[in-house]
């Protein structure tokens, strides 16, 4: 949530907001269960996985718009990296 305190704007920090907020959620969902691949609880997963994923895109697109620290932008940049790295192995 550091990034949630280098931006300036409200708008700015309710986006992060409900972005780590919907990050938290489906990870909790995702712990809750167990999973088969042909199961529809799978199935729906990976389309809120794959949901995240975009959403996780585009901010990391506006990342630098949003966060006046460069630094903490990158940090933030190499973080969203990692979550769709795991997200992509997640589906396969």
């Amino acid at each position: 949530m550091k990034a949630y305190w280098k931006t300036e704007s409200r708008t700015a920090k309710n986006s992060i907001q409900e972005l780590s907020g919907d990050i938290y959620d489906l990870l909790s969902e995702f712990e809750s269960k167990a999973f088969s691949e042909k199961t529809p609880d799978f199935k729906c997963l990976a389309l809120k996985v794959n949901r995240m994923a975009a959403k996780i895109e585009k901010s990391k697109r506006q990342i630098e718009k949003i966060i006046k620290s460069a630094r903490t932008a990158s940090k933030i940049a190499a973080a969203m990296d990692k979550a769709l790295e795991a997200s992509a192995k997640l589906m396969i």
